[in-house]
């Protein structure tokens, strides 16, 4: 007996629901990802687009005076005599030296503040931690968060210990319920700001809906079947006072959002479809209702139906019209067309939602990609529509759904890999912070150059071909200056005595012509002189076409390549030959161990990342030598080899076979502790780097 169940995979279940789910049915046996549907045929090949707006003009004033509010609670907390014991003193004692408690207890225990910490040890407000080890997630901002982390623990350890409590706690309670955090003795508790609100309830996506559609249908013409969805029809609940001005009455509805997609459409059919109305213009809704009911107009301009029925005939009826094409757009709420509502002909949707769990996220990309029998090259657009405010601290909440929503969802990128997480939008977009405003109107142009290109969607699926299914880890790697990583110093390996030898050889060999042919002593001389000059020459000849050939097997990316086999042998026999590293279109690179497990590629990424990171509280370190010079960098061990001296000294072997000739030093020493201690912080390659999952 076979049971089909929902398209919600079990990852985004609940702890209660997959137990239950694991009572009625057992373990899983065997899954299949959306991927491996779409490349067998079974879904529609699809992209995900973004489009990044900015808040209209008075949200943007808003959100500029509320930035400054916080300036000014962060300046005055940092200033000294704000309290008997100071921010950064507390920090010091408390959390930089940190007596009595390992760091990996504090990261296990209090993980957001130890993030919290290591981000303001990276942006130079307090020392690094004894112990504690920088990753590329603390080399960032630091956000509203991290300050929140810090400074509820500073307001309850100290302000608010004596009785009664300092001045400073209440303004510092006062400031974080700015930014929607209450603070209490036990802690800060999060809740919705107003800034939040504002960002995901902006007008500029509801004119981004407008335009997007637009941008479609030039694309498609009459064959467009766009979706909008939104979080709710009508705004019910009256706004906190200090926006009530900023947005507009129905900021963020559905009714808003039809308002501007048929403004800016007015060619197009557009209908709204909720659970409790059907509305649209007059024009449009007149062609859409049946005998017995009514077009009534609303004060907004709009209309709705009216007549006796109900929301399961009238979802049906309005579906049915946009299959066959009397209606072009959907404006909806993800409620009513989410799990359950069936139009494979819906090829555009523009996700307006805040929605952000995984089970939310899969439903509504679930209306759009379904394969439409009646169009058998359909290509689905997926569109995440963004606000963001670079000058408020917080101005970038909307953008940390946008990662929530891409989090673990594969899709194809601009080079055609299939990826997981918001990298597949933009190279340039990464899971810490948005890019830049520069880099976002790139973005948006790129997205809609992609969406013009249809054909180049659906190759990149290779509908029909041979895949594993399997999900690997991989490294983006991006130099912070645009030069070449360079050729790995094996290129030019040789002993350091050769010039000598080979001077000397070539001596020996003047030398004995000279004697045969019996020539006095200056001829000798010139001879030793011509043969050791020409020795020097053919060995500097030789090594440079050595160099040269080694250059061209390993390429620009040779020291990518170099680590990458480093880590790759070390981890099996052979393994060194499955590791690429391939160049991306905006400068960076890509290092991954192709045809691995999961649990293979990402060590392997793991590993690599470690060697280019700069160096922190390795077990082991090991040296390498910059070019033919004496000049050494150190680079950290990787964690998967130096857990014990037999795996470190293994390592250490591939490392000088790959890589540079190198000493390996156990920090645990007297040398390896001045070495480490004295190399800390550095960077050994100058290079950012994020780890990304790609199937295939």
């Amino acid at each position: 007996m076979v049971i089909a169940l929902t398209a919600t995979p079990r990852e985004s279940l609940s702890l209660a629901e997959a137990q239950l789910a694991d009572e009625l049915f057992g373990p899983v046996r065997y899954a299949i990802s959306t991927p491996a549907l779409v490349r067998d045929g079974v879904l529609a090949p699809y992209r995900e687009l973004a489009w990044f707006t900015e808040p209209t003009e008075g949200e943007r004033q808003y959100l500029q005076e509320a930035a400054v509010r916080w300036q000014e609670l962060v300046a005055s907390v940092m200033t000294p005599g704000f309290a008997t014991t100071g921010l950064l003193d507390y920090l010091d004692r408390a959390w930089v030296a940190h007596d009595g408690v390992s760091w990996s207890h504090i990261e296990k225990s209090r993980p957001e503040l130890a993030q919290a910490l290591l981000r303001a040890a990276h942006n130079r407000v307090i020392a690094t931690p004894e112990g504690a080890r920088l990753r590329d997630e603390h080399r960032q901002p630091m956000a509203v968060e991290d300050w929140v982390a810090i400074l509820s623990d500073y307001g309850r350890t100290v302000l608010a210990a004596p009785d009664p409590p300092e001045p400073g706690w209440e303004l510092l309670r006062a400031g974080l319920r700015s930014v929607g955090w209450t603070l209490t003795r036990n802690g800060a508790r999060r809740g919705q700001s107003s800034v939040d609100k504002v960002l995901a309830r902006s007008g500029a996506k509801a004119a981004a809906a407008g335009y997007l559609v637009a941008q479609e249908y030039l694309v498609r013409g009459p064959d467009l079947r766009a979706v909008v969805l939104t979080d709710f029809e009508n705004v019910t609940a009256t706004p906190p006072a200090d926006i009530a001005s900023v947005l507009a009455p129905q900021a963020g509805s559905a009714w808003e959002a039809l308002a501007r997609v048929q403004t800016d459409n007015p060619t197009l059919r557009v209908v709204l479809v909720t659970g409790t109305s059907v509305g649209g213009t007059r024009e449009v809704l007149e062609r859409v209702c049946l005998p017995g009911h009514s077009v009534v107009d609303r004060p907004d301009g709009l209309a709705r139906i009216e007549g006796s029925w109900t929301p399961r005939q009238w979802v049906a009826h309005v579906t049915a019209l946009f299959q066959r094409g009397e209606v072009d757009v959907l404006v909806g709420t993800r409620g009513l067309l989410g799990e359950g509502w069936d139009a494979p002909a819906a090829n555009v949707l523009v996700d307006l939602t805040a929605a952000t769990t995984s089970t939310a996220v899969v439903q509504i990309r679930g209306r759009a990609i379904r394969r439409d029998p009646q169009r058998a090259d359909k290509v689905a657009h997926v569109w995440s529509v963004t606000c963001v405010h670079d000058e408020h601290p917080r101005g970038d909440l909307d953008y940390r759904r946008l990662v929530a929503k891409h989090r673990g969802y594969l899709a194809p990128d601009a080079a055609g890999l299939i990826v997981a997480g918001v990298e597949h939008l933009d190279d340039r977009c990464g899971p810490y912070a948005p890019p830049q405003a520069q880099d976002r109107a790139s973005i948006n142009a790129v997205s809609l150059d992609l969406a013009g290109r249809l054909d180049q969607t659906r190759a990149a699926w290779q509908i029909g071909t041979p895949y594993r299914d399997v999900t690997e880890v991989a490294v983006r790697v991006r130099p912070s200056r645009q030069v070449s990583l360079g050729v790995p110093e094996p290129a030019v390996y040789t002993w350091s005595g050769w010039p000598l030898a080979a001077g000397a050889a070539g001596g020996v060999g003047g030398a004995a012509l000279a004697f045969a042919a019996q020539m006095p002593t200056a001829g000798w001389s010139a001879f030793v002189l011509a043969g050791s000059g020409l020795g020097w020459g053919a060995q500097a000849v030789w090594r440079r076409v050595r160099a040269r050939r080694i250059t061209q097997q390993l390429g620009a990316d040779g020291m990518l390549l170099a680590f990458g086999r480093a880590a790759a042998a070390a981890m099996g026999a052979g393994w060194e030959q499955r590791v690429d590293v391939v160049p991306g279109a905006s400068g960076e690179w890509s290092v991954r161990l192709r045809d691995s497990t999961a649990g293979d590629s990402q060590v392997f990424a793991e590993s690599v990342e470690q060697i280019l990171s700069p160096v922190d509280y390795p077990r082991y370190l090991i040296s390498r030598r910059l070019g033919p010079g004496r000049v050494v960098m150190w680079h950290a061990v990787p964690d998967r080899f130096g857990v014990n001296k037999t795996a470190a000294t293994s390592y250490a072997e591939h490392w000088q076979h790959f890589v540079s000739r190198g000493q390996l030093l156990y920090t645990g020493s007297t040398e390896g502790a001045a070495v480490a201690e004295t190399v800390r912080g550095l960077d050994p390659m100058d290079v950012t780097t994020g780890m990304y999952a790609q199937w295939g």
